[in-house]
């Protein structure tokens, strides 16, 4: 949905965005996805969190 792109869906990723300094630190990468499937202006929204063991 959406006449453009930025009303479809969007991306969030990075330090103050999605993470804090400790996140990446602690090797914890957090990524939100937001998808408006059905109206423009109703997003659904994934939040996805990979922890990097050493």
């Amino acid at each position: 949905m959406g006449a453009q792109k930025d009303q479809a869906y969007f991306v969030q990723v990075g330090k103050g965005i999605t993470m804090t300094q400790d996140d990446i630190d602690s090797g914890r990468l957090i990524l939100e996805i937001g998808l408006a499937a059905v109206r423009p202006a109703e997003f659904q929204i994934l939040q996805l969190t990979q922890r990097l063991e050493a």
